[in-house]
């Protein structure tokens, strides 16, 4: 280790030793997960820096320090939300991190729409319209007017699935059935006379 002002620069073996010694200091648990995690599951997460900036004591922010051992994953999430806060500049406009995260999960937790007296969902969120396949429509066309005898036109296929047309599959699966277990039961009996 080197210590350079009032930081103490350490080298990567180093660097798992403090990251094993803030793991039990922490009993195993992930300060982001609040869960025990394995050693080997966990990183030394540490505070980045610029490389035209120094390292900074705690009281000046603590540039380039390392601030715990914390889930390798929860790490990840943690430096792409720092990141993400740095890139879209709210920063720089006088908005603080810490802050932010304390209230989007007060906003996650209880959002402001609950005191509506309707649940409106997003306009991107509407189900999709399931449209009727060519397949489907081509097998109930074709045992529609055994179905329907008094019917001298075939139905129209209609664009998209709704109650009615799900009825008449359901209908004309049946009926489908129905004619399989016939041919079936002919089958047998057939094979029944002609072993007598």
């Amino acid at each position: 280790m080197e210590k350079i002002g009032c930081v103490t620069y350490t080298n990567q073996k180093e660097t798992q030793e403090i990251k094993k010694e803030l793991y039990i200091i922490n009993d195993g648990v992930c300060p982001l997960l609040n869960e025990k995690v394995p050693l080997d599951k966990m990183v030394a997460d540490h505070q980045h820096k610029l490389k035209k900036e120094s390292c900074t004591d705690w009281s000046e922010g603590g540039k380039g320090l390392i601030r715990g051992a914390i889930e390798f994953r929860a790490n990840a999430v943690e430096g792409k939300i720092v990141n993400a806060w740095s890139r879209y500049g709210l920063e720089k406009e006088g908005y603080d991190l810490p802050t932010y995260l304390r209230n989007l999960a007060n906003y996650l937790e209880t959002p402001p729409a609950t005191d509506l007296d309707e649940c409106y969902a997003y306009y991107s969120e509407k189900p999709k319209r399931t449209k009727v396949k060519i397949s489907e429509y081509k097998r109930v066309a074709k045992y529609y007017l055994e179905l329907h005898p008094r019917k001298k036109v075939i139905i129209k296929k209609p664009t998209y699935v709704n109650e009615s047309w799900e009825a008449l599959v359901k209908l004309t699966n049946d009926y489908i059935q129905k004619l399989s277990n016939e041919k079936i039961e002919r089958k047998r009996i057939r094979l029944e006379n002609k072993n007598k």
